[in-house]
């Protein structure tokens, strides 16, 4: 089988970067010809490793905003009707979104990291109620729209899914990340450093951090947190360091390729987000076996953590009890052991073996008549 995938950058650090390294690779190896297509991105080596077999393409689009439509689908157009591949899969956002106007014969697929408010994570209460779900199938009607006319679209979460229903999208499918690596071990939660990866983003929320972090450092003198990302915000969030005098407390470190060494010389994670898809570094932390304390964004943490067993998720905005859980794993290095044990058993079901068929089901499932 020929498959396609359409991102918008795959040398970058991030967790998209990972994962469609990892299936590209997993469909290699199974006798898959595989092809990644890239929006727009800069002459370098991508950070995460590609099999060599995998055959690379740039589409050279000036941005990935909506007003190059027409150019990201002619230049699509004549490379996938070149290729003939039987599958093409749009990592979504802004104009990949627009994948299923290539007219070329192959099955099209839409599969989003993020969840459906993304930014509008604020919408997400509107859900609670008659009226707000009919004011965001309204809000959201263009999009709703858009992701009918793929054969399948796949999100990365139940939690996900229960928000595209009340949409009535019927081509809907739940496929989550699989894990990365498994280390051979697992943390001993020993080494007094809070870890936080990713972005430095907005959604990442990592000034919500510093602000929880502030209450409480100087009565954990020997605690430090440290950050490994980079991104637009960095500067913002050195400012902000130094604003709440956080200077000798608070570490901020580049990507690392191999981050399972810095989870198991860690003993809490913490994920501030706004918003998520299904978060990588959560799944590495749990299978490092390393406790996690996450706000509870749309959408991951309540489809992966057991809250109070292997994790806990609070409230988006609640800091009392993120410092609460923080300071109750902080205090107590039998409950981090407990529960970095648990977060490593439950966190398997999402190992490469039990994850991946499920695409290649979802994959065969679109030629039979």
């Amino acid at each position: 089988m020929k498959i396609v995938y359409i991102v918008h950058d795959y040398t970058n650090s991030a967790g998209i970067e990972r994962v469609v390294s990892l299936k590209s690779n997993y469909f290699v190896n199974i006798g898959y010809d595989v092809h990644i297509v890239s929006c727009c991105h800069e002459e370098k080596e991508p950070f995460f490793e590609f099999d060599s077999r995998i055959k690379f393409y740039n589409l050279a689009l000036p941005s990935i905003r909506v007003k190059y439509k027409k150019l990201f689908v002619d230049r699509l157009s004549l490379y996938l009707k070149d290729v003939k591949p039987d599958i093409a899969i749009s990592t979504g956002m802004r104009v990949m979104n627009y994948l299923y106007e290539v007219n070329d014969g192959s099955k099209k697929i839409l599969e989003t990291h993020f969840s459906k408010y993304r930014r509008k994570f604020k919408l997400a209460k509107l859900e609670n109620s008659k009226l707000g779900r009919i004011l965001l199938n309204a809000y959201y009607f263009k999009f709703n729209k858009i992701v009918r006319r793929y054969d399948k679209f796949v999100v990365l979460t139940n939690e996900d899914k229960k928000s595209w229903l009340v949409a009535n999208i019927p081509n809907i499918e739940v496929i989550p990340n699989p894990l990365t690596f498994i280390p051979e071990k697992s943390s001993d939660l020993k080494t007094k450093r809070i870890i936080a990866v990713g972005r430095y983003t907005y959604q990442k929320g990592f000034d919500q951090i510093f602000d929880i972090w502030h209450k409480i450092e100087s009565l954990y003198p020997d605690w430090i947190l440290t950050l490994y990302g980079t991104g637009a915000k960095g500067a913002k969030l050195k400012s902000k360091i130094q604003s709440l005098n956080l200077g000798g407390r608070v570490e901020l470190r580049p990507p690392v390729k191999d981050i399972s060494k810095e989870f198991l010389h860690s003993s809490i994670f913490a994920l501030p987000s706004r918003y998520e898809g299904l978060p990588m570094v959560l799944l590495e932390a749990m299978v490092c076996g390393v406790p996690a304390v996450c706000f509870a964004c749309k959408c991951g943490p309540r489809d992966v953590i057991i809250d109070g067993e292997d994790g806990f998720y609070v409230e988006m905005g609640d800091e009392k009890k993120f410092k609460e859980r923080l300071t109750l794993l902080m205090d107590d290095v039998v409950i981090r052991q407990k529960m970095g044990k648990q977060a490593r058993e439950n966190i398997m079901f999402l190992k490469e073996e039990n994850v991946m068929p499920k695409w290649i089901s979802l994959f065969e499932g679109l030629f039979v008549p």
